[in-house]
């Protein structure tokens, strides 16, 4: 916990845990909303992203603010290997872009702490499920893992519906399932290349 953060919170004694179970950790992929999925021009809102990600934001400008993409949360040069890998094994890019989203968060979050003035503009990076990956209880310890999100809450459709009951089954069309399945294809293939292992096909 994090003195004065709203959203620097985590919940999960992660270190603890990979050291009890003697773990080798390579990273986390982490998937939160990659249902939402529209095409069409303006329906991408980037209300809170200028002042922290400017350079993701006008990528998403230049292509009609369309909701037809996921996002990547990473920390620069900390999750970037992780990145590397998704990028490489995903598909379907003209389609389905992959954008990355990069704050220039630092490594541990005792360093949030001490500069909490700097870096309060960038809660909304450390509150998903990743958070507890990037600054767990440990303040001096971080593990490499980003977010694949599909910006639910700042896209058309599902931003009036979002952590509401009207976020049901009418979400479950065509288009949206198969925006979906692309990134669970691809993050399958993902962690083959990362794990270096092999998928055999059942006789």
């Amino acid at each position: 916990y994090l003195k004065g953060s709203k959203y620097f919170v985590q919940q999960y004694l992660i270190p603890t845990e990979i050291r009890k179970n003697r773990a080798t950790f390579k990273g986390a992929f982490v998937m939160d909303m990659i249902l939402s999925y529209n095409n069409s021009m303006g329906s991408q809102s980037l209300r809170d992203f200028w002042p922290t990600v400017p350079t993701f934001v006008e990528d998403v400008k230049e292509t009609g603010s369309r909701g037809n993409f996921v996002s990547v949360w990473a920390r620069r040069n900390i999750d970037q290997d992780l990145y590397f890998f998704l990028d490489k094994n995903w598909r379907n890019k003209s389609k389905y872009p992959l954008k990355i989203m990069d704050p220039p968060l630092p490594t541990y979050s005792s360093e949030v702490a001490k500069s909490w003035a700097k870096y309060s503009k960038y809660g909304t990076f450390a509150r998903s499920d990743h958070a507890s990956f990037w600054y767990p209880i440990e303040k001096d310890t971080t593990f490499r893992a980003i977010l694949i999100n599909d910006l639910g809450p700042w896209r058309r459709d599902m931003s009036t519906h979002y952590h509401r009951v009207s976020d049901d089954t009418r979400m479950l069309k065509r288009e949206n399932l198969e925006f979906m399945k692309n990134t669970v294809d691809s993050l399958f293939a993902t962690v083959l290349d990362v794990a270096s292992g092999n998928c055999f096909a059942r006789h």
